[in-house]
């Protein structure tokens, strides 16, 4: 879903000449798995994110990242989500890359 979703992305706000690099990048990164959410995560995370986000949100927890990189400014980066205490940073790609 988080793929399909960033295709679309790319292709709408930068054209189909990034999507090899975009599949190039991703085919770099750890096996991707799909997991099914408990009821209780997403009811908790209801409180702070919109439900299609929350497998990305709980996806990260479990994979235990440092850092989610998203241009979904909206809602990773707004004032609800702040209030979220979690074990990694969120940080727009332009953040993530002044704090290296």
């Amino acid at each position: 879903m988080a793929i399909a979703e960033a295709h679309i992305n790319i292709e709408r706000k930068m054209g189909t000449d990034f999507l090899p690099d975009f599949y190039r990048f991703v085919s770099l990164l750890k096996k991707l798995e799909k997991n099914v959410l408990m009821s209780d995560e997403e009811n908790y995370f209801t409180n702070y994110i919109v439900a299609k986000d929350i497998p990305i949100l709980v996806g990260a927890m479990r994979a235990k990242v440092d850092y989610l990189i998203t241009l979904d400014q909206k809602d990773f980066k707004s004032e609800r989500m702040e209030g979220l205490a979690l074990p990694f940073h969120i940080m727009l790609p332009g953040e993530y890359l002044q704090n290296l």
